[in-house]
């Protein structure tokens, strides 16, 4: 991204696959994943790294490679729907496969406490939460994606197991059974929700905007505002790209 744009703009970070919530709703389900490994700059991205070395380590150790992928996409795929469903925002990172593996930290915690708290005490339960109330603070952090990623990573947790551990049949039916119906039913629900509605129409207009794409974001404008005549954001879009206009032309 940086060889392309070194401002990485919303162009740019929509184009490399960021979430944007109208665009999986036209069936870029891709969406869902591709922001896990994208990021909005080197320090963002360095962080991350960081946070995953740091928390990965043991948790792949502990249980194993495959099941260490398998918590980290799910993770980072439950944070991505949990950010369309409550998030308008467009947005992209690691941070919710991240706290991923602070869920699978939180079920080593629960189920083997003894042998947990003699190695790393509470730390891990203190810095959860610590980066919930720190993405209160800062406006710009994506907190149901945060919140998302922990909740599915003690889900998938629970399902695995650690390594060498023996499938009973009750995990058997929810790995492969109660997990695949509830997701698949949550994700489609949400975008046959989000389709066509006021939301869809605003933010598609909206990053339209951001991507300097004006001519289909009045048509967007326009569909929405026939849709949904009470809503004055529809003219307020229309109006700013009219000033934008008029700023080029003037420059």
């Amino acid at each position: 991204m940086f060889l392309v744009d070194t401002s990485f703009s919303t162009k740019t970070i929509v184009n490399f696959g960021a979430k944007v919530n109208y665009l999986i709703a036209d069936g870029e389900y891709f969406r869902f994943f591709t922001p896990i490994f994208l990021h909005l700059g080197f320090y963002h991205l360095g962080f991350n790294c960081l946070a995953i070395y740091i928390l990965g380590r043991d948790i792949e150790t502990i249980f194993g490679k495959s099941k260490f992928l398998i918590i980290y996409i799910f993770s980072g795929f439950i944070s991505s729907l949990t950010s369309f469903i409550f998030n308008s925002s467009i947005s992209a990172g690691a941070s919710g496969a991240v706290f991923g593996l602070l869920g699978a930290h939180i079920f080593l915690y629960f189920n083997f406490k003894e042998n947990y708290k003699k190695i790393y005490g509470n730390s891990f339960l203190v810095l959860i939460v610590l980066n919930l109330v720190l993405g209160v603070i800062n406006p710009s952090i994506d907190n149901f994606g945060h919140l998302g990623g922990l909740i599915g990573g003690i889900i998938i947790t629970y399902v695995v197991h650690v390594k060498n551990y023996k499938f009973n049949l009750k995990r058997k039916l929810i790995a492969f059974l109660l997990i695949p119906l509830l997701t698949l039913g949550i994700t489609y629900l949400s975008i046959d929700n989000y389709k066509d509605s006021v939301k869809y129409y605003i933010y598609k207009g909206l990053t339209q905007i951001q991507t300097e794409d004006y001519s289909e974001a009045i048509n967007t404008l326009i569909i929405g505002k026939e849709k949904y005549p009470n809503y004055g954001d529809f003219d307020y879009l229309m109006n700013h790209i009219s000033d934008i206009k008029k700023d080029n032309n003037d420059k």
